[in-house]
């Protein structure tokens, strides 16, 4: 199916509003001057009828009377020079006098039927019962066009008569029927002009959009670093779409080096253990090769193996889960009960470190959230300040309500962390070399809480003091009660 080109689009849309102008302003011009000529036709037309009640009229006996002054011309030749007809009537519409064109109409047989059909009676009429000009168009004489004032004559306030003047318009339709002919015919020829003016247009328009285009060609997966540059106005849009294409490059780059670095540190990560657990086998396969006895610590330090690479794939998929997440879950939850069920899986760690462990959520606290999410949160924080903590030091868990959101705070004694830790704790497999000897982990912990917080448009503080301890608070979530 053949499909216009968006260059060739604009260039149809341009020279389409380019017709339409066109044609809007030929009929705005030819509607114009048709007014303005009829305009002036009508003063004209009323100058005359003063002149004639001035110049050539009088009133005696009750009756109009045509008189001819002996320093003007003739009314019949006045008229003929500003090409007019006349016709006055008395006020009871007897005819009084022919003038101009009119008397060249008349002939010895039958000049009173020829000139009955230049009366108009009913508008005469009108005019002496209102003493109000009246102008109106008519065809007379082989279809001529004829602009028509019937105009009272008036003595001491009173219509007395009444004189109907005629002038030829032909002229003025013949203009306007000039003006239409011209537009149609020069019609073809605008809508080839304004098309390729359009064409001229949208290829100026378009040759830096090809320039963006074939830049854009360029980039591939192994040139993520180019980016394109555009001179020009904030306000331009193709400087705007310059810069969002380039805003997308920086997340697409950003992305594509999350993605590297998670597959290098997941790689790492499970190599240990699954290189851990391979050893453990090959030594319990040579026991069983010599009818040794499989130890108990190696069936331990397999399923520890094991268990890790569970803990692994287990955050991993949460992880997957929330950067999918399309839409959020809330349900009231009492924030205090959730805070001693999550503790109840550590009651063994806490006891071995002789933490002390202050829990000090309002038991009626509850806010709305999802409770796996939430859940999750308090674990990895808890998990968190018990690995790192010294032994017999202390956490404490903690709630505020204000303005209608609550914040959770997990505090600890613990190692701390330094600035430059700070900054990339919250980074996935992120562990600081201090302790990736002496503790196991992923680096996943506060990577998912980030994650769950972003989701849900939290906001993560985190405090810490290197040997002195960590403070991290959660908050903006909405209170339940």
């Amino acid at each position: 199916m053949f499909r216009l080109t968006t260059r060739t689009k604009i260039a149809l849309q341009f020279s389409g509003y380019a017709l339409v102008i066109i044609l809007f302003l030929e009929l705005l011009f030819s509607v114009f001057s048709y007014f303005l000529f009829s305009n002036e036709i009508d003063k004209i037309l009323t100058i005359e009828a003063n002149e004639i009640n001035t110049n050539y009229l009088t009133y005696e006996e009750q009756r109009i009377i045509y008189t001819q002054p002996s320093n003007i011309r003739s009314l019949d030749l006045h008229l003929r020079d500003d090409q007019m007809s006349a016709l006055i009537f008395n006020k009871n519409l007897e005819r009084i006098g022919v003038f101009g064109f009119y008397r060249d109409q008349l002939s010895e047989k039958d000049d009173d039927n020829i000139i009955n059909e230049f009366q108009y009676d009913q508008k005469n009429k009108l005019v002496l019962e209102t003493g109000k000009p009246y102008f109106f168009n008519t065809k007379l004489l082989q279809d001529h066009s004829y602009r028509i004032l019937c105009y009272p004559v008036k003595f001491n306030g009173e219509t007395v008569g009444v004189v109907q003047l005629a002038r030829d318009i032909d002229i003025i339709n013949q203009l306007f029927s000039l003006n239409l002919t011209l537009l149609i015919v020069v019609l073809p020829l605008g809508i080839f002009t304004s098309w390729i003016i359009g064409i001229a247009i949208t290829n100026s328009a378009f040759k830096p959009i090809r320039k963006l285009w074939s830049a854009m060609q360029r980039i591939d997966a192994s040139k993520m670093k180019q980016r394109l540059e555009f001179k020009g106005s904030e306000k331009d849009e193709l400087v705007q779409l310059t810069q969002s294409y380039n805003a997308m490059l920086d997340r697409l780059e950003q992305g594509i080096d999350k993605q590297k670095r998670f597959i290098a540190n997941a790689s790492h990560e499970f190599r240990n253990p699954l290189a851990d657990a391979v050893l453990t086998l090959d030594l319990m396969t040579e026991d069983l090769k010599a009818e040794r006895a499989v130890s108990v610590s190696e069936l331990v330090t397999l399923k520890e193996n094991l268990l890790h690479l569970n803990a692994a794939l287990e955050n991993l998929l949460i992880l997957a889960k929330l950067e999918d997440a399309q839409q959020v879950t809330y349900e009231k939850i009492n924030l205090a009960n959730l805070a001693i069920r999550v503790l109840e899986p550590f009651e063994k760690q806490i006891q071995e470190k002789k933490l002390a462990v202050i829990n000090e959520i309002d038991k009626n606290m509850a806010v709305s959230f999802s409770t796996v999410y939430l859940q999750i949160i308090i674990k990895n924080l808890l998990e968190n300040a018990i690995k790192y903590n010294h032994d017999q030091g202390q956490i404490i868990i903690s709630a505020k309500h204000q303005a209608g959101l609550v914040s959770i705070q997990v505090s600890d004694t613990g190692i701390g962390m330094t600035p430059q830790e700070l900054n990339l704790v919250t980074e996935r497999f992120f562990r600081s070399p201090r302790i990736q000897s002496t503790s196991s982990g992923f680096g996943l912990g506060l990577a998912i809480i980030k994650e769950i917080a972003d989701v849900y448009h939290l906001q993560i503080e985190i405090k810490s003091h290197l040997n002195q301890g960590t403070s991290i608070s959660i908050t903006g979530l909405i209170a339940g009660n």
